[in-house]
């Protein structure tokens, strides 16, 4: 699943690279496995922590090479899954004893 997870990753941040948006202020990227395929969210918290702001989502086409990019402006606010996931993974770096460095999330 890992794998899986990373692949995933990996394709739908080269889809939203290639839009050439002039700055990608995305600072956490979250994916999730669906029936249908991936779907990888690229955003930030709101400001107050209640929500993940997604700026831009890919979702899996017909391969997990291939994603179709919807860009947000303003951003979506999301408060189910992407929301949960970005909490568990600030808890989890704000928990842990890592060396400091930047870690692929």
């Amino acid at each position: 699943m890992l794998v899986e997870y990373e692949t995933a990753y990996w394709h739908a941040t080269d889809s939203v690279v290639a839009l050439k948006r002039a700055q990608l202020t995305v600072q956490r990227y979250i994916a999730r496995k669906t029936e249908a395929g991936w779907v990888v969210a690229f955003g930030n918290f709101h400001e107050i922590k209640d929500a993940f702001m997604v700026a831009y989502e890919a979702t899996q086409g017909s391969d997990v090479q291939q994603f179709t990019v919807k860009t947000y402006d303003p951003p979506r606010k999301d408060t189910a899954f992407f929301c949960i996931a970005a909490t568990a993974i600030e808890i989890s770096l704000q928990n842990s004893h890592l060396q400091k460095r930047a870690y692929n999330t």
